[in-house]
């Protein structure tokens, strides 16, 4: 790159010169472990590298774990980025880089950021000659100080999908979205609905945890549109649940949609497959607290603190955050909301996918909707609805 004539910045060596903080080694004290954070370390090279240990509480001898990493080292919620920068993701990559990549637009400090969203297949997409150029404007600009088209290019633009590589761009300010606002379908157990209003007296539906005997492996909830629609940003499923016959529970949902025919429209997924849901979630029910200084309404971000068990006379109420996504539905086409215990899409090994094989789940899992349970799905609704 050199060759080409990239004039490359000397880089910054204080993280405060970055916008950041410098290091403060402190000790928090957790339930049953103790963390010792920016503990200075020497390296072999005369550096000095800040670490965080983890040790039982307590004076036994006992090997403590040292996280170092560029990956979320006690992250504040404003990264301290203030160089321009050009992300670009895909709602086909959930699981794996759809989430990090949005999350660090939003909390990335830059006054010059730019962010292309699609529902395409990542590798393919990045890699088109358009989108290699549009690579090139930003680094010659930026890097070679040449004056490019990035004037004219909008902050945000998003590809809201029809169907499998069918879709159209629209621009925006910022992400999220400012012309989104969020409302609730309403879980109807005894119709597998998704309703304007709540059930007035409470209802239960369920199905096994394992997916496993005569019971129902999933529950299904549907929603026919009578009008356009277009879905774009976070969703989020509030489930009132509980498992009689289990201490923990881990939950799976995705979000479906069927066209007028009542069949399945299938997205790119993971990079790899074609037949993807429009979106999905998961949550272990003990790490069901959330950290409310990062939550949102429409959002909610676990704290990660400890593990809560499951009551043995109520249910619990699960905030489950279903990654970010751009689906049209047009009048007569359906949402469908599935609920289960296990990954709602499952391939063959050796295939690339994050799959999750170690379950809590044991006996009946129930959703509870209506009277004091407003379990409902949370959707992000663009502009007008039509």
């Amino acid at each position: 790159m050199a060759a080409a004539g990239y004039a490359f910045r000397r880089p910054f060596h204080h993280p405060e010169a970055r916008g950041g903080s410098l290091p403060r080694p402190r000790t928090e004290h957790l339930p049953d472990m103790v963390i010792d954070r920016d503990v200075a370390v020497p390296t072999s090279s005369s550096a000095t590298i800040r670490v965080d240990v983890y040790r039982p509480e307590g004076g036994e001898p006992a090997a403590p774990l040292i996280s170092w990493s560029p990956y979320g080292k006690h992250i504040t919620e404003q990264l301290g980025v203030v160089r321009p920068a050009s992300g670009v993701a895909s709602w086909s990559d959930q699981g794996l880089h759809s989430r990090g990549t949005l999350e660090g637009f939003r909390r990335i400090s830059s006054e010059r950021k730019w962010l292309h969203v699609h529902g395409r297949k990542k590798w393919a997409e990045y890699y088109r000659p358009e989108n290699v150029e549009r690579q090139r404007a930003f680094f010659d600009h930026f890097l070679l100080g040449r004056d490019t088209e990035l004037d004219k290019w909008p902050p945000v633009r998003v590809e809201v999908r029809d169907s499998y590589y069918a879709g159209r761009n629209y621009d925006a300010g910022s992400w999220p979205l400012p012309q989104v606002h969020h409302r609730p379908l309403y879980l109807n157990a005894a119709t597998a609905t998704l309703d304007d209003a709540a059930p007035e007296v409470e209802q239960t539906a369920g199905y096994d945890g394992l997916g496993s005997g005569l019971r129902p492996h999933r529950l299904e909830f549907q929603r026919i549109f009578d009008r356009d629609i277009m879905l774009v940003g976070h969703m989020k499923a509030r489930l009132y649940m509980s498992a009689p016959e289990a201490a923990d529970m881990d939950v799976f949902v995705a979000v479906f949609k069927r066209d007028g025919n009542g069949d399945v429209v299938g997205f790119p997924y993971y990079a790899i497959f074609d037949d993807g849901p429009v979106a999905a979630g998961w949550q272990r029910a003990s790490h069901r607290e959330l950290d409310p200084a990062r939550s949102t309404p429409y959002h909610p971000v676990l704290a990660h603190r400890r593990e809560l068990p499951l009551p043995d006379d109520q249910p619990v109420k699960l905030e489950i955050e279903i990654l970010p996504s751009g689906t049209r539905f047009a009048a007569g086409e359906a949402l469908v909301l599935v609920v289960q215990g296990s990954d709602v899409m499952r391939y063959p090994k050796p295939a690339l996918y994050a799959r999750h094989e170690e379950s809590v789940n044991r006996g009946p899992h129930v959703v509870h909707a209506g009277g004091q349970y407003d379990s409902h799905l949370l959707i992000p609704v663009f502009g007008d609805e039509r």
